[in-house]
């Protein structure tokens, strides 16, 4: 097994930013996860990316792929994510009834519209405020 270069890493990055990267490319992720060495640096650079949830969603049905407990902490992130996205669209829900009853329009965007449009799970999309016009 040959160590992951910083080409390889974002070439798995990109294909896990999509939820449904397709057959293809379902193999390549597998084979460029199969070649990572450095699972710490590799998650420490998707955190900072924002992927962890969707390195999860895209390695989870084969979990031969990564070491166990790597998969146990993108699990948690996704987790931790959905949790978060749960807790804001609750409290988003809250304050746009009150919108409408003062009898304003108010349209969500960004992340939040993302997760709710694109995204067939809204752990996948982390976000961290709200938008709003």
């Amino acid at each position: 097994m040959h160590t992951l270069s910083e080409h390889s890493l974002a070439r798995l990055f990109v294909l896990c930013s999509r939820p449904s990267p397709g057959p293809g490319a379902r193999e390549e992720i597998l084979r460029l996860a199969g070649t990572v060495r450095d699972w710490d640096r590799a998650l420490g650079k998707a955190d900072e990316e924002g992927i962890l949830p969707l390195l999860y969603w895209n390695l989870r049905d084969d979990p031969g792929a990564v070491p166990a407990a790597v998969l146990e902490t993108l699990r948690r992130s996704f987790l931790r994510n959905l949790a978060r996205n749960t807790q804001v669209y609750r409290e988003m829900e809250l304050f746009l009834e009150s919108v409408r009853r003062a009898g304003l329009r108010v349209a969500l965007t960004k992340g939040g519209r993302l997760a709710l449009d694109l995204y067939p799970d809204v752990a996948l999309r982390p976000f961290w405020d709200v938008d709003f016009i």
